[in-house]
């Protein structure tokens, strides 16, 4: 077939492309046979060298990725050289294993790397021995070993590190009281596998010699003990079992009795046994099993006191009295334990107890009241006439709580959190469910009944049966030309003696308005320290959920019988 024209031309094309190939410009040479069969669609050349264009572009990447490879494989190769001269064979490792990656398993250079890593360890390992840090020592050895398995210096090392390790457990075994027969026995049978036969047969006897200076010394004190601590340690080493020892004692019977006397809670008459049998029978079995007898109770004893004794430096002994109690329980014979339980016995001086025939008196601090409670003072009561839907008399908080007389019902009981503020202000900012807790914690101690009162109550208490104070200086707010100059924050709850009521309520009116019972829930009454003088009056009420706010205390009664 004659070629045309066209032919020549378009091979022209394709040979151009050719060049453009062997010059490795793919993209050219794709762009020029684009052209080509644009101009010559059915040249077959242009297929032919559009293969042989990809097939180059293959040949060259291959050739490009495996230079790259071999560059990083050096990079890699100097960076390990120099982490490992460096004495950085952990970091040298991490290479190690990235290189792994790219070598095959029998390339000559992880030999080579090997190698570089057992001399890192090695010096690491002798730096280690002069620093005498055996321990280190030991573990660059055994890791150097992992690159240099016959590597007779750091097998010496190693073994050397091991051995000293080891000796040193079994003197650390042997320091502790009692011995633990079973960590000896290990830690010995290692130390004999490992340690040449001269090195152990020297190490054993210092073992041997300061286990018996041991068992002779226990002996001083306890001959049965010894003749344990010897027969147990024997079962390690054979030669213990010739160390000589007194024989063994018998009992005394008046150490047995003595123990008697500790289980009972005997201790100074305990005491006086062991002091007895440590004269008269200083070896006897059971003298060792009175003296930890009689030593862990007194520790329990005053453990106990010494609680007692915190309380009675903060004045308050009485509260502190369940802790003297238990300490009795376990050294009844204390005559300072008893001398101090009968100086707490001695009754809480009393103005008198709440009867009906103090209705109305309370304006005179004579003639209010108050229950014991833990061996100290509850709240001051007064005693009001019946009415307030009560058909007899009641006693009714003379003042609100205060934080004090709160916080103590929280710390002897541990069910709620101590509330904040100087101790003699009302206590305000708890729930109503705080309230009745202290409440019901009050009952229990003197066995009375103490409540929230009902509206009714409280307003009969308040309005005291018209009895109010001429001088109404209530806590309540005053401001004069936009200045508050009254009413600023709670006073304390034993403050406004000049406006308390005929019945001797104070703050009755103002400082920390009070719950109330209500039919449906609680209110506040009262008012408090917020609300405007103008209106503090002893009909002053507001709704109220029953939740802390700042602003909101109460006073309780207590039912006579």
């Amino acid at each position: 077939m004659a070629v045309t024209p066209r032919d020549k031309t378009g091979r022209l094309y394709r040979d151009k492309a050719k060049e453009s190939r062997d010059a490795e410009r793919f993209g050219e040479a794709v762009a020029m046979v684009d052209k080509g069969q644009a101009f010559h669609p059915t040249l077959r050349d242009f297929n032919v060298e559009k293969e042989a264009i990809a097939a180059a572009e293959t040949v060259l990447k291959k050739k490009q990725e495996e230079e790259r490879r071999l560059a990083r494989i050096e990079a890699q190769q100097r960076n390990l050289a120099q982490k490992a001269s460096a004495d950085q064979p952990q970091e040298a490792e991490k290479i190690l294993v990235a290189l792994k990656k790219d070598l095959a398993a029998d390339d000559p250079y992880i030999t080579e790397a090997n190698g570089l890593l057992a001399e890192a360890y090695l010096r690491l390992s002798e730096g280690r021995v002069k620093a005498k840090q055996l321990a280190a020592a030991g573990k660059f050895a055994e890791r150097g070993l992992v690159y240099a398995p016959d590597h007779p210096r750091m097998k010496e090392i190693f073994q050397r590190a091991e051995i000293d390790l080891t000796a040193q457990k079994i003197k650390d075994v042997i320091a502790k009281r009692p011995v633990d027969v079973a960590a000896l026995g290990r830690e010995d049978a290692k130390l004999k596998k490992i340690a040449p036969a001269n090195r152990y047969n020297t190490l054993q006897s210092s073992y041997i010699k300061s286990l018996t200076a041991s068992i002779k010394q226990t002996e001083k004190s306890d001959i049965a003990a010894a003749h344990k601590q010897r027969d147990g340690l024997a079962k390690v080493f054979s030669a213990l079992a010739k160390v000589n020892l007194a024989p063994i004692p018998a009992r005394s019977q008046l150490a047995v009795a003595g123990i008697e006397d500790v289980s009972k809670g005997l201790l100074t008459a305990a005491q006086g046994k062991f002091e007895q049998v440590q004269k008269d029978e200083p070896g006897a079995l059971n003298l060792g099993e009175l003296r930890k007898a009689l030593s862990d109770r007194k520790a329990q004893a005053q453990g106990m006191y010494q609680q007692f004794l915190r309380f009675k430096q903060a004045r308050q002994a009485n509260r502190g009295k369940p802790y003297l109690e238990r300490a009795i329980g376990f050294w009844a014979d204390s005559l300072v334990y008893q001398k101090e339980l009968k100086g707490l016995t001695k009754k809480i001086t009393k103005r008198g107890e709440c009867t009906t025939s103090l209705a109305g008196k309370g304006k005179s601090t004579r003639a209010t009241c108050f229950d014991d409670v833990d061996g100290a003072k509850g709240p001051v009561l007064a005693v009001v006439p019946a009415g307030g839907g009560s058909g007899k008399p009641f006693a009714i908080g003379k003042y609100e709580v205060s934080v004090k007389e709160f916080n103590a019902y929280c710390q002897a009981s541990g069910s709620c959190q101590a509330a904040g503020g100087k101790p003699d202000l009302p206590v305000t900012g708890i729930s109503v469910q705080d309230v009745e807790g202290y409440a019901t914690w009050l009952s229990q101690k003197p066995g009375k009944t103490y409540r929230l009162p009902t509206d009714a109550e409280w307003t009969h208490a308040a309005n005291a049966g018209g009895k109010q104070p001429k001088d109404k200086d209530f806590n309540c707010r005053v401001v004069l030309q936009g200045q508050v100059i009254n009413g600023l924050f709670h006073q304390p709850a034993t403050t406004g003696k000049k406006s308390q009521n005929g019945w001797g309520l104070h703050n009755y009116v103002g400082n920390a308005r009070e719950w109330v019972r209500t039919g449906s829930g609680v209110a506040a009454r009262g008012g408090g320290f917020k609300d405007q003088l103008s209106k503090c009056t002893p009909t002053l009420s507001a709704p109220h959920a029953g939740s802390p706010d700042e602003v909101t205390g109460f006073r309780l009664i207590r039912e006579l019988g």
